[in-house]
């Protein structure tokens, strides 16, 4: 598994940091999951107290074969 750092909307006036991670091994094409925040402010792993489901989440899809994309909430940053 691999995690890249990307800025979504890096040329708007509210870019938003994020992490795409992939799998290990990758024969061209795969699946990517986008993981969408529900309601309030929350970072790209989606941290509740010690818990980190969005991270938990991207590193079993990965192992499975699927990149994740996730990124901090626009209400969290702004």
């Amino acid at each position: 598994m691999a995690d890249e750092k990307i800025v979504l909307g890096a040329e708007t006036k509210y870019p938003l940091n994020g992490i795409l991670t992939f799998p290990n091994e990758t024969n061209g094409l795969f699946p990517t999951v986008v993981l969408v925040h529900g309601s309030g402010p929350s970072n790209m792993d989606e941290k509740i107290g010690n818990n980190y489901p969005f991270k938990d989440l991207a590193e079993g899809l990965s192992e499975k074969g699927i990149a994740v994309l996730r990124y901090d909430k626009r209400t969290l940053v702004y």
